[in-house]
């Protein structure tokens, strides 16, 4: 399960280095929001649009960092991940696990109660519209 961890790893850092190493991809998105014609969005009660019983697409974040605090009666989560490897710049944040969140130890499906500060991990969460990040997949090395 190492190796499948690693490749991981590796995976989602190359994406990262692509969409992030690439200007070129920002300047084609800035082109193409600037060629689109404009559309007029209904607001309000008479918009009509309703999300009850529709699927909704979540956009996920993922990052790897180091456990350095764990809440379980709160549910939550600090990691410290590094955020500019120029200057080799860590920063840390918050996370709240929920009853949906899975957790991976080689592949054996684990508990937060299982996890400990130092741990080193992999997370896959969504930002709420209230800015909470929940956690929906977290991957424990080793």
């Amino acid at each position: 399960m190492k190796k499948e961890f690693n490749i991981f790893l590796c995976l989602f850092f190359v994406a990262g280095l692509c969409v992030l190493g690439s200007p070129s991809v920002f300047a084609q998105g800035e082109a193409m929001i600037a060629d689109a014609p404009e559309v007029a969005v209904p607001t309000g009660d008479d918009a009509g649009i309703s999300l009850e019983g529709q699927d909704v697409l979540l956009v996920e974040e993922g990052l790897m960092g180091e456990i350095v605090s764990i809440d379980p009666e709160a549910a939550t989560m600090t990691i410290k991940y590094l955020f500019d490897p120029e200057q080799q710049a860590f920063e840390e944040m918050s996370l709240t696990v929920t009853s949906a969140t899975e957790i991976d130890k080689g592949g054996e499906m684990i508990g937060l109660g299982d996890l400990k500060v130092g741990d080193k991990i992999s997370v896959q969460y969504s930002t709420q519209d209230d800015g909470v990040k929940e956690v929906i997949y977290i991957w424990l090395e080793g």
